[in-house]
Parts: C-alpha cells; sequence; structure tokens
C-alpha cells in the first residue's frame, strides 16, 4: 500500500505551523512565534520535519499553504516557498484562506467573524454565514460596534485578546480539505487583505 505525504506551511498567523502528514495525519510538526528574524527558517523547518520521518522531498503528493491574510512578510515568505517547490518538484500547490484555515479550527456559531491583525488599529475581518465566507474586508477596531451584536467575534490574534467582544481562539494544527488547488507557478498569489496601495500609504 502506498503512503501519501502532504507538507502544510503556514506563515501567515501570530504562530507559524510547518507539518508533515501522512495519510491526512500529522506526524511531524515544528511551530513558533512569528518573528521573520531569519529567511531561511521555514526552509529549516521544512528539511527538519522531512528529516524525522525520512521522506525525500520528491515524494511530497502536496504543499498547502495560507495564503493570507495576514503577516505580509509571513505571506510573501510562504508564496516564494510554494512557487520554488512547485517548479522544483512539479507537485500542486493547496490556497487556503486564512479566514477558512481559522474557522475550521472551533465549532462556530451561524453568524461567525474571524478578526485577524492587520495592524495595532485594524484587522482583517472575514464574516462567515452558516459556514460560508460571505465577506471580508480590512476595518478600523474602534468601528467594531458598529456592527451591532448578530455577528460572534473570534481572533487568533494575541494582540486582540483584550479588546472586548472578540473571543482569542488558539488555531489547532490540521490539513485543510477546503482549497484551491494551483498547477501552475504562476497562479499562486497572495491574498493581503487590502491593496498595495493601502499597504504603502504614508503613515
Amino acid at each position: 500500500m502506498s503512503k501519501r505525504w502532504d507538507l502544510f506551511i503556514q506563515t501567515v498567523l501570530d504562530e507559524n505551523e510547518i507539518a508533515l502528514f501522512h495519510d491526512g495525519h500529522c506526524v511531524s510538526s515544528i511551530s513558533h512565534q512569528a518573528d521573520f528574524k531569519s529567511d531561511n527558517t521555514f526552509v529549516q523547518d521544512i528539511c527538519r520535519c522531512l528529516s524525522d520521518q525520512q521522506v525525500p522531498k520528491k515524494e511530497i503528493h502536496s504543499l498547502t499553504i495560507l495564503q493570507g491574510p495576514g503577516y505580509f512578510t509571513g505571506i510573501r515568505a510562504g508564496i516564494v516557498i510554494a512557487k520554488a517547490w512547485m517548479d522544483s518538484f512539479s507537485i500542486p500547490v493547496r490556497l487556503v484562506s486564512s479566514f477558512e484555515y481559522v474557522r475550521g479550527c472551533f465549532s462556530a456559531p451561524e453568524k461567525t467573524a474571524i478578526l485577524i491583525r492587520a495592524s495595532k488599529t485594524e484587522g482583517y475581518a472575514g464574516f462567515f454565514w452558516k459556514g460560508q465566507l460571505i465577506g471580508q474586508e480590512c476595518i478600523k477596531l474602534d468601528t467594531l460596534p458598529s456592527y451591532g451584536q448578530e455577528w460572534k467575534w473570534f481572533s487568533p490574534s494575541v494582540a486582540f485578546k483584550t479588546l472586548s467582544g472578540i473571543q482569542y481562539v488558539s488555531p489547532s494544527l490540521y490539513l485543510p480539505q477546503q482549497y484551491e488547488e494551483m498547477t501552475r507557478s504562476e497562479q499562486i498569489a497572495p491574498h493581503y487583505g487590502r491593496s498595495l496601495e493601502e499597504l504603502f500609504q504614508p503613515l
């Protein structure tokens, strides 16, 4: 019976995860707080996960990454690794929304809003109705009361733990089953949560 190996890279939330899955079960993982001090950290972590299980890179069936929104540097790192891996080994890359990933970590009510840190005063909000992502936008934190009480707010961002009306969710490591599968590296695109013009506007 053949073994299926899948690699998962999560570089966009407060805590980064590199994990190797065998037939859907996590067999090796490395996590650490996001700091992006070294461009080699993610590559080294991938190599360690594969080495722990003695799995050659060419035996990986698929690579899954979160494409954002989230930390700008982390999004770019994940995209670069995914493109390089696809070009080197010709395997499909699975893109997963950060909102969808966090939503899959817990049992959520019908009307759920996921808030991911964008800055000290802003967050990327994803709105779910009965499990379906129906909208997303970058919002000012001081506008949260204007959304009323119909939305239940959750966030994986430690910086938002103390905000009133938001429940902190610590993402549990899993291999997402909802994704967009890409077969060409030019199809792999980031989702920053706002335009580059907005990201680089004068402070």
